[in-house]
Order: structure tokens, then sequence, then C-alpha cells
């Protein structure tokens, strides 16, 4: 069966996502680290503690980046991991109130249409 629009859609923007959340990443740890760099009062200590935090708050994106980048190579490829992957993310962004609550209500209710339920092999 062909792969629905909007799951493409949902797919790319999670691709295009999880590459921005890494993005973000580096870019939070180049902060830290050169926060910590220009500490003047103890600069081997502001040195270490921006880069721990750097490191930690990249931590953090790139393993958010890889969810996101497998949620939409998994959605291209219509498996049905990746739509029980989408449909927990989902649940938990709607948490996000008020525009992330409308965001993942949409993609909660698109998913559990039966063109794409079918297109997935769901029953």
């Amino acid at each position: 069966m062909e792969r629905p629009t909007g799951i493409t859609v949902i797919a790319w923007l999670s691709i295009i996502g999880g590459a921005l959340t890494l993005l973000a990443g580096c870019s939070t740890l180049a902060l830290f680290a050169l926060g910590g760099a220009s500490s003047v009062d103890d600069p081997t200590g502001g040195l270490m503690a921006g880069t721990t935090l750097g490191i930690c708050a990249f931590a953090i994106c790139a393993i958010l980046a890889v969810i996101s980048f497998l949620e939409g190579w998994g959605l291209l490829g219509l498996k049905s991991w990746a739509r029980t992957l989408l449909l927990v993310l989902a649940i938990i962004g709607l948490l996000g109130f008020p525009i992330g609550t409308i965001i993942n209500a949409i993609i909660l209710w698109y998913i559990f249409q039966p063109e794409v339920k079918t297109a997935f092999g769901v029953v």
C-alpha cells in the first residue's frame, strides 16, 4: 500500500526536528564551554562546570535527536513500531499546552484513521 501523505509529512518533520535538536545540542555545548572559559573569577572551575553542563545538555539533545531520526525513518518505511513510537510521543506531547496539545491531538486523531491504520498493517 502507498504511504499516506500525512505520514510522509510527519516523518520528514520528525527528521528535520531531530536535525534541529542535534544542532541545538551542539550550540548549547559550545555556549556552555565558552561561558565557562570566559569566567573571570575562577577560570579552571568555570570551564569545568560549563563544559560538564554543556556535555549533559548535548547528551540529552543527542538522545532526543536519535529518537526523532528513528521515528522519521520508521514512518517512511511504514514500520509498525514507528507508529507505536509516534503514538507514545504524541500522548506525551499533549502536555505541551496549548500548541503542543492541539498539534498532538491532531496527530493522534490522524494515526487512528482507517487508511493510516491499514497502511501500517493495523487491523
